[in-house]
């Protein structure tokens, strides 16, 4: 009887010690969770504050700009120029600027004329 209870014993801990690895992992799968989950709820919030103050960025831009500079225009233009030259060269994109504030200001004094 006695070898019949050791080997009872001897199972019952090796059940009890794949238990607690068991456990083990659930616990770390879970904290990894957390972290990940954390991080993520993070990196949503950083997008929308980075929305936000975009927004308020733009209201800004209209505001002092009097809304005789279309904001939206000059955001595709920058967008589309890295998008097919994929050229970071501050003077390129300078370039572009004055373009577009030149095109601007003459549509604005076409307008004025216009409308006088």
């Amino acid at each position: 009887m006695g070898d019949k209870y050791d080997e009872f014993n001897d199972e019952h801990e090796r059940i009890v010690r794949k238990q607690q690895l068991l456990i083990k992992n659930l616990t770390e799968f879970y904290l990894t969770l957390t972290r990940a989950n954390a991080s993520l709820t993070g990196l949503l919030q950083s997008v929308a504050d980075l929305d936000k103050a975009r927004s308020d960025i733009l209201d800004d831009l209209k505001l002092s700009t009097e809304n005789k500079v279309d904001i939206n225009k000059a955001i595709s233009s920058v967008d589309y120029f890295f998008e097919n030259t994929g050229d970071n060269n501050i003077t390129n994109i300078l370039e572009l600027f004055d373009k577009f504030i030149r095109e601007d200001e003459k549509q604005n004094q076409e307008g004025e004329e216009n409308g006088s």
